[in-house]
């Protein structure tokens, strides 16, 4: 019986993450302000060769790892605006990814070019009614402004074109695929309601 599907992999010999982490919180009578900021310096710390999936990408130290934003900034605020409610929201602000396969800067096997997925700023609220000892309701908007973002990409083969649609002729007339940046989209302006009870 054939199998498919068949691998391996292997960890790489030297990553290096460093940052630092900064946060704050400041209560202001009913209103209260909290504020965090990372900053990651995320890099391979050795030269070796990584399957991009659609070429083998040089790597060599202090290369960036794909997927990790360097800056990311959150703020929350919360207000009480009577004894048992309160109404509040947050920020979160990050900078642009590397994509999975676009370490080294390249596209296919002849292009250059940065294909880093954008860095995105969302808005969220949220309110809370205490109705009794241990017993809140809640209610929440995240993604207020429903801004378009994505949160992780990778290059990989493609049989569509810019439009969307299938690449004329195809394989059967000796038209390959393109290199195509794929994303992981971000969650969409969503409405939450419920109620929770704490033991």
């Amino acid at each position: 019986m054939d199998n498919t599907g068949r691998g391996y992999f292997s960890n790489f010999s030297r990553t290096l993450r460093q940052g630092l982490d900064f946060s704050a919180r400041k209560i202001l009578g009913t209103v209260v302000v909290q504020a965090s900021y990372n900053y990651l310096d995320a890099t391979y710390q050795d030269s070796a060769r990584l399957f991009g999936g659609d070429r083998d990408i040089i790597v060599t130290p202090g290369t960036k790892i794909a997927g990790l934003p360097e800056h990311t900034l959150r703020l929350f605020t919360d207000w009480r605006a009577a004894d048992k409610f309160t109404v509040g929201g947050s920020v979160l602000v990050t900078s642009k990814i590397v994509t999975q396969g676009n370490e080294d800067g390249g596209i296919g096997e002849d292009g250059r070019g940065d294909a880093s997925v954008k860095g995105y700023t969302v808005f969220n609220l949220h309110a809370n009614y205490e109705a009794d000892k241990g017993l809140d309701y809640f209610a929440r908007i995240n993604n207020v402004f429903d801004t378009r973002y994505e949160s992780y990409g990778m290059m990989a083969m493609s049989m569509f074109n810019a439009n969307g649609s299938l690449i004329a002729g195809g394989a059967a007339n000796g038209v390959g695929p393109n290199v195509s940046r794929f994303v992981a989209p971000g969650a969409p302006r969503n409405f939450m309601v419920g109620l929770r009870y704490r033991f």
